[in-house]
């Protein structure tokens, strides 16, 4: 797939990563406040969260996204491993695409933050690939295997050898579900310092304003992190962020709900005045307004 394509659509991937990310955690943390309470997990929820391969889950679309966006084909000339390390920045590394396809033009290079964030979106998803599995053994062998004990007579000992495999599979969900929402705990952090760059990305501050409680639960205490980062002291850039995405997309009542809300928490000055008086005149933002918000993260140049 083209580089050039993708850095074009890069703000609309990075903001379907956050939402994914976060669906994915509120799904998996309320399954393991479920086992915490009645040591049970729900197959048809875990089987809806990764979906199939001709009906993809949210988590299955959080990997491929991930990987897409995180492992950038080198187009030119192939990279060696070890050769061409010195050619690169010092945050970057180079590393097989998929490491059982080591093919001359299957390298990628990613930055340390992307590379650890890609493999922890990988394992989490193939650890809740076994967690489903196991989830299903609870749910149908485990009581099935219960019913036949409760059926025969006088038999026990017969079948006593079996009698660990339920508390074995339930042992094991316990440690798969912990280690899952370790990996995924460790990787919103990633994401935070990922998204440091990411203040002028217009669909995301309109993410974050529809969807702010959700993100809210995933984030818990580090939500204020996740905005310091994204836009430092002027948290009215996320406002005006969203704005220009719901102007966009012609919806300009929801965009002036947006300044109206921002207006009762921040002064947004020249900025507010600005795009209010366009959005006054013209159904559409001016391009040159869309590209100086992606290049600045602003709408003035006063600001």
């Amino acid at each position: 797939m083209s580089g050039r394509w993708l850095e074009t659509n890069k703000s609309v991937f990075v903001r379907d990563i956050v939402r994914d990310y976060c669906k994915v955690c509120l799904v998996l943390e309320e399954q393991q406040q479920r086992f915490e309470g009645d040591g049970t997990i729900s197959y048809a929820a875990l089987r809806e969260l990764l979906g199939e391969s001709m009906r993809k889950g949210v988590f299955w679309r959080l990997k491929d996204t991930a990987h897409l966006l995180f492992r950038r084909l080198k187009e030119k000339e192939p990279l060696c491993a070890d050769r061409n390390k010195e050619l690169l920045p010092s945050d970057m590394v180079v590393l097989w695409q998929y490491a059982g396809l080591r093919v001359p033009d299957g390298l990628v290079w990613q930055s340390g933050i992307e590379a650890m964030l890609d493999w922890c979106v990988g394992y989490a998803f193939h650890e809740c690939v076994k967690l489903k599995e196991d989830a299903f053994l609870q749910q149908h062998y485990a009581n099935r295997y219960a019913e036949i004990l409760h059926s025969i007579q006088n038999r026990d000992g017969l079948f006593s050898g079996l009698n660990m495999l339920t508390a074995q599979t339930c042992e094991s969900i316990q440690r798969e579900i912990m280690r899952i929402m370790h990996v995924l705990d460790q990787g919103r952090t990633l994401l935070m310092h990922y998204l440091a760059e990411q203040g002028g990305n217009r669909y995301l501050a309109r993410l974050l304003y529809v969807e702010s409680s959700a993100i809210k639960r995933v984030f818990r205490g580090q939500y204020g992190e996740l905005l310091q980062s994204l836009y430092g002291d002027a948290p009215e850039r996320m406002y005006i962020g969203a704005a220009l995405s719901f102007w966009e997309g012609g919806r300009v009542s929801e965009a002036l709900t947006v300044l109206d809300d921002a207006e009762q928490r921040y002064t947004l000055g020249e900025q507010g005045r600005v795009l209010r008086d366009l959005m006054g005149r013209q159904t559409l933002p001016p391009e040159e307004i869309l590209l100086f918000h992606d290049q600045r993260g602003s709408v003035t140049w006063a600001d």
